[in-house]
């Protein structure tokens, strides 16, 4: 039997595992992507569902907008991560762009997400 350790994606979608928050901490996507809800928010849009973030750490993903914003969850899993240690991860690095997220909000959080 063969066990699926990844996530599918194709052509016009791609699937997501986070440790993170939904978008309601708009604050961090402006700090991640200064100007992003201006006209010019296209220049972040990297496809498939993914948006530039210049963190090595924190990812975000949404459709047409960024709907979530976390660490890979996936990757992590499978490397022998812990839940526990991607949320104060998470929080870490959301501190290094000046947002103080509650523990209580960071969440795993999956789905699917297209390019628009």
């Amino acid at each position: 039997m063969k066990i699926r350790t990844g996530l599918v994606s194709n052509s016009s979608s791609s699937s997501f595992m986070i440790v993170g928050v939904k978008r309601n901490f708009d604050d961090l996507i402006e700090a991640l992507c200064p100007g992003i809800w201006d006209d010019d928010s296209y220049l972040y849009y990297e496809g498939y569902g993914t948006w530039k973030s210049p963190s090595e750490v924190i990812s975000i993903y949404g459709g047409d907008e960024p709907q979530y914003i976390g660490i890979d969850a996936a990757k992590a899993f499978v490397a022998g991560e812990t839940f526990q240690g991607l949320r104060s991860l998470f929080i870490q690095e959301a501190k290094k762009y000046g947002v103080d997220i509650p523990e209580n909000k960071v969440d795993l959080h999956y789905g699917e997400c297209g390019n628009g």
